[in-house]
């Protein structure tokens, strides 16, 4: 990690898809900046949305 925190590593982090020394830099980062908490928030919100609709497309089949 270069050391700058961009929406595809906090895309990333919340996929769980960081090495465990990445994710403490994140999280260390999050601490500190209420945007990058709310973006976070935000794709969480936008990875639920498509596993229901995947539920829901899945059902329909």
């Amino acid at each position: 990690m270069n050391g700058h925190i961009d929406d595809m590593m906090l895309g990333a982090y919340v996929d769980g898809e960081l090495h465990p020394d990445a994710v403490a830099k994140i999280e260390a980062f999050l601490a500190g900046s209420a945007e990058a908490r709310r973006k976070v928030g935000a794709f969480r919100e936008i990875n639920a949305l498509l596993r229901a609709c995947g539920s829901d497309l899945r059902d329909a089949a």
